[in-house]
Formats: structure tokens, sequence, C-alpha cells
């Protein structure tokens, strides 16, 4: 059993095996087996968990999404999410299509190779992409992204094998990954970013609310020269990391004194 988010209200905690959240009776749990009477032969026929399945890994991401985590505590999701997986889809490809129907990919390093078999048509599905603490995802970011042309939401925190290389050719707007729409970025804790990285993929990102760099101890005030080129941008997100120096701070709110930072 896990304790979890409702995916719909945002209550917690609540358990995965609840057949409903407590305070808004969303769905939780799903039944696995159930049987059906025809003439006198009983026939067990299985009823699909993969949309509640999907719904607690949304669950799961979006918990750790509320703030920076240790090494340890990324991978301990990954881990949650990989095991969620096995115990609810037979294999990867059952749960990529399930994912598809959802509009959202969370994928772990089992899952990595299935997308280059993925359709445009079926790709342009997804609003969502995760991929926490994978290793797979290295300097082919761009390519693994390629056709997700309708992305809103694009989260690769805690993947150490993610260079600069690899992110900078998801350029906004992009003729290889296509981000126009992007509008969330979480890239908390990648290691081998670099600030000229970080401008190269942001600075014609007209779409992109909210950006999270937490944990990138790397980057420099570099990094932040993208702000005065997205009039969208609401939220930089910079605990944990050189770009919380006052100093800096004071530079950034000077591209855009509407700017919530987090620290």
């Amino acid at each position: 059993m896990a304790i979890i988010t409702c995916p719909d209200c945002g209550h917690h905690p609540v358990s995965d095996r609840a057949p409903t959240c407590p305070k808004c009776g969303c769905p939780i749990a799903a039944p696995i087996m159930e049987a059906q009477v025809v003439g006198t032969t009983h026939v067990s026929n299985p009823v699909s968990s993969g949309d509640h399945a999907i719904a607690v890994l949304k669950s799961i991401v979006k918990e750790a999404q509320t703030s920076f985590l240790t090494p340890s505590q990324a991978k301990g999701v990954a881990i949650r999410i990989s095991e969620e997986k096995r115990r609810c889809f037979p294999d990867p490809e059952s749960f990529i299509r399930a994912s598809i129907a959802s509009g959202s990919l969370i994928l772990g390093d089992e899952d990595v190779s299935v997308i280059s078999r993925l359709s445009d048509e079926q790709k342009a599905t997804v609003k969502s992409f995760v991929a926490l603490s994978c290793a797979q995802l290295d300097n082919a970011l761009a390519a693994h992204l390629k056709g997700f042309k309708d992305l809103e939401l694009l989260d690769v925190s805690y993947c150490n094998g993610l260079s600069s290389d690899g992110f900078a050719d998801c350029k906004f707007p992009s003729t290889v990954a296509s981000l126009d729409l992007l509008e969330v970025c979480y890239l908390r804790s990648c290691r081998r970013l670099d600030s000229p990285g970080i401008n190269i993929a942001f600075r014609q990102a007209r779409n992109i609310s909210e950006v999270y760099l937490d944990g990138n101890a790397q980057l420099n005030i570099g990094a932040t020269f993208f702000v005065k080129h997205c009039p969208s941008l609401r939220v930089l997100s910079v605990s944990n990391c050189t770009l919380g120096d006052p100093a800096m701070l004071n530079t950034v709110r000077g591209y855009n004194p509407q700017l919530k930072i987090i620290l």
C-alpha cells in the first residue's frame, strides 16, 4: 500500500488501495476482476485498471513536483513509479498505450525504447512528458521528444545524464522537438546542464510560464538571461542552487518585476 495525493482534488493522504477519495469521491483503486453470469456459466472478465493506475502515477508525480528532492528521494519516487507500472501493466507497451490515452507519459528507463515506435499521431495527443531520474535520457533528449508537438509540461528532473547539448537542441520554437506550446518545465538537479544551454533552449519560449531549476548548483546568473525574453514567465524556482544569491535575484527581478521567485 502507498500513500498518495488525490489526482482530482489534491487531498492528502489517501491510500492507493482506497476505492474513492474520502473528500471528493474520485475513484482511486479499481477492481481487477469481476464475475459475470452467462446462463449457468460464470465467466471472469478483466476490468481494466489502467485509468486508475495512471491516476495513481500522476498523483505520485504531482506530489514529487511540490518540492525539491534529494537524490535518494528522487530515486525512491522513480522506484515507486516503476513498481506501480509493473503491478498494473503486463509490459511497457500496454503502459504506453494507456498513458497516451490519458495524454500523459510518465516514463522510466524501461519505457524509453518504446518511444521511438510511437507514431506522430500518437505523440500529438500527449500533453505531459515526465521522466524522473531517468538515466536513458541523455544527449538524445531532442530526438526522444521529436513529434511531441503539443507538449504543455516537460519534467526531466534528476536526469543526471541529460547535458546542455541534449537540452539545447530542444530550442523553443524548435524544428527538432517542436515544443512551441510548452508552459511548464521542470529541470531540477540535472547536473550536466550549464547556463548557455538553458538560455539557448528557453530564449524563444514565448508561452513558458513556470521554470524549475532547483538543485542545479553549476548554474550562474547567465542561466537567467532567458527571463527577459519570456513575457509569459510567472514562476522561477531556484532553491538549493547558486541562483538564490541576493545579487543574482535582484538582477532577475530587474528583467521581470512581476516574476515570482521560489527559493
